[in-house]
């Protein structure tokens, strides 16, 4: 069966950790690229973390972004049901992020 990568999430970084995406009920998700762009002005610094459903949150990814620049995440993996991905950043709204991938019923 061939799979095509679609967004599943999109939106800004908030400044606390915050739920980006969550794998619906009944559902796998395999998460290609989770993508991070600065378009403000001076220096970030994004956390990715992945928690699993009923666990505790742990950091995946740390990236420090300038002005324009962008970070991404290739391959993070499967997700389960009730699982999910968060993100953080040192000021809400300059982040951009996206989330790529394919979910599966």
């Amino acid at each position: 069966m061939a799979t095509t990568p679609t967004f599943l999430a999109e939106g800004q970084v908030a400044n606390t950790k915050t739920t980006i995406y969550t794998v619906p009920a009944a559902t796998q998700a395999i998460i290609r690229t989770v993508s991070f762009c600065q378009v403000a002005g001076g220096t970030q610094i994004i956390i990715l973390y992945v928690k699993k459903f009923g666990s505790t949150s742990r950091v995946f990814s740390r990236a420090q972004l300038d002005a324009n620049e962008f970070a991404h995440e290739e391959d993070i993996g499967t997700l389960e049901a009730g699982d999910v991905l968060e993100a953080q950043t040192t000021d809400a709204a300059t982040v951009d992020f996206s989330v790529m991938g394919v979910e599966v019923t």
